[in-house]
């Protein structure tokens, strides 16, 4: 593969993530966490700007659940690695399997700053690795890039790894992360079953008053 081409790969995988230890230990407001965040993603390719964390976006998480319920209007370090981590999943998974993985690993209380660093360690050798990938990828195929027929092949088959490496993704989901129990509708089905069943309860106890009245002996009456 020419270098021209790596150098366009290189830059196309080119983000930003901000580090654990980027994170001060206060609580935040949104407008301190978006002006942190903007920072650490301003060091990044200049397309990576187009998909800025967002107080939107933020408040949006919360509501459904994907970050732990916030104290006030203040976020915790603990809060902003969990609202980077949907940041970072949304662009392969949907909210409804996100929020399935997080609310599995906020039960297990899994160590999220050890885990978040270690992905963050990762990312760098991750896209010189997806770049290796695909010169290999031309290599084997012996594509001519300068060929726009071929340049075109391999576009088709970098999307396709893609989507393959989204569907083992959810394949691994599933595998490991049960659907989350909607509380909220849980409850409102038990308390159906209850005055369903109590329904019926009172149903028989009349049924069955009635069937002992019926079997009760006439009185007699005088002639």
């Amino acid at each position: 593969m020419d270098e021209q081409l790596r150098a366009l790969l290189l830059e196309a995988v080119r983000d930003a993530n901000l580090e654990s230890g980027d994170i001060p230990d206060i609580d935040l407001y949104l407008d301190q966490i978006m002006s942190i965040v903007a920072t650490a993603q301003s060091k990044g390719a200049a397309h990576f700007a187009d998909r800025q964390l967002t107080k939107t976006m933020i408040n949006n998480y919360s509501k459904d659940g994907l970050i732990m319920p916030v104290k006030g209007k203040k976020y915790t370090k603990e809060h902003i690695m969990q609202m980077l981590l949907v940041y970072t999943l949304k662009n392969t998974l949907s909210m409804v399997e996100i929020r399935r993985i997080l609310l599995s690993v906020y039960e297990k209380e899994l160590p999220l700053t050890e885990c978040y660093d270690r992905f963050v360690a990762f990312k760098q050798d991750d896209r010189a690795r997806s770049v290796d990938a695909v010169a290999a990828l031309v290599e084997e195929h012996g594509y001519d890039m300068q060929n726009d027929a071929d340049y075109f092949s391999a576009l088709l088959e970098i999307c396709t790894l893609s989507d393959y490496f989204r569907c083992m993704a959810q394949a691994m989901l599933t595998a490991r992360y049960p659907e989350p129990v909607d509380r909220v509708q849980q409850e409102k089905e038990e308390k159906l079953q209850k005055k369903t069943a109590a329904k019926q309860q009172k149903k028989a106890a009349k049924a069955h008053h009635a069937e002992q009245k019926s079997a009760e002996p006439e009185e007699a009456t005088d002639e």
